[in-house]
């Protein structure tokens, strides 16, 4: 059960599609539940359910979608169900994001500085009613187990909804080790370089992000300028529009000499073939906010990770603010001499 049954819409969408085809594959009868399924010609892999809800503002189609889809599984005769958010009741819960109660607490912390505040967290709109929701699937039990991807939503969960401690279980995202292998990095730097006409000793740097803004490409630019000296190749991979954001990287200063957006790349070719990912994290004080994504493949390909720390986050622009983004130089020179 998900607002969206759609593949390429972000990661949550991909692991729900890939846990479906893993289901099918062994012999499961498998139903997805969504307000808006795939385009047309797109395999849904499950059965497909299209559900509706109408309301005259954006609180009111949530919460009624959230309760549509658990009737209309329930009317399907569906054994179990799994669900990625907002919804009231749901067997299987797994939030890929982490609680969304923390991420607003992060988002507010980071939002007023330095300042301390003693006001409560407060959310308004759709945000308190996801809030609202979480609650009742963690607190209120109205998710009977919950998997955890990683140890730190697992902390979050356990520190805000201590009922749900019992019933906290930690699934971490696991590899595929016959496809992400080390034997493949040569191979994959020879035909990454190939395509993109780098030479050999040009460190590729690799940023993935469906939604750029949202994982921090803008910080990412802001830091690179410091290195322009140096000799290295940025790869966004991810962006639907491609277009849009390569016009945004030449606008300051990226041209196609230094980097390339590429909507689809596939994930072997970019894990083994990158020299460095780099990951950017929001830093407040002393309290650092990661993004949920996990460095597992790329420890496995022994590939570097960079990280961009930065203090405020800039909002649809690739205009950084005025705070402090720096990318450390060392990983770049680590691989400059390896190469």
């Amino acid at each position: 059960m998900i607002d969206r049954w759609q593949e390429e819409r972000g990661g949550a969408e991909r692991a729900l599609f890939d846990f479906a085809r893993h289901l099918v594959a062994r012999g499961h009868e498998v139903h997805a539940f969504a307000g808006h399924g795939p385009a047309r010609g797109q395999d849904p892999v499950a059965i497909f359910h299209r559900v509706r809800s109408h309301a005259w503002s954006r609180v009111g189609r949530e919460r009624r979608l959230a309760r549509a889809l658990e009737a209309a599984a329930l009317e399907a005769g569906c054994e179990r169900t799994l669900g990625i958010r907002h919804l009231e009741h749901v067997d299987l819960f797994w939030p890929h994001g982490g609680s969304h109660q923390a991420t607003l607490a992060a988002l507010e912390r980071a939002a007023r500085g330095r300042r301390r505040t003693v006001d409560p967290l407060r959310p308004r709109g759709r945000h308190a009613l996801f809030v609202e929701l979480e609650r009742k699937l963690a607190e209120d039990g109205g998710a009977r187990a919950i998997a955890c991807p990683s140890t730190l939503v697992r902390d979050e969960f356990a520190e805000r909804y201590p009922e749900a401690s019992t019933r906290l279980h930690l699934a971490p995202n696991g590899v595929d080790l016959q496809r992400f292998h080390p034997r493949e990095r040569l191979g994959a730097r020879a035909r990454l370089r190939t395509r993109f006409g780098l030479h050999a000793s040009t460190p590729i740097l690799v940023f993935a992000a469906t939604n750029p803004v949202l994982k921090g490409l803008p910080e990412l630019v802001h830091a690179l300028h410091g290195l322009l000296r140096m000799s290295w190749f940025l790869v966004v991979a991810g962006p639907r529009q491609e277009r849009r954001w390569t016009r945004a990287l030449a606008r300051h200063g990226l041209d196609v000499k230094r980097a390339r957006v590429v909507r689809h790349l596939d994930a072997v070719e970019l894990a083994a073939g990158a020299d460095v990912c780099v990951e950017v994290r929001q830093v407040q004080a002393r309290h650092e906010v990661p993004h949920r994504t996990s460095p597992m493949v790329l420890r496995q390909q022994r590939i570097e990770v960079a990280r961009v720390q930065h203090h405020l986050r800039p909002v649809g622009t690739l205009q950084p603010r005025r705070r402090t983004t720096y990318l450390t130089r060392l990983h770049l020179t680590r691989h400059r001499r390896r190469s």
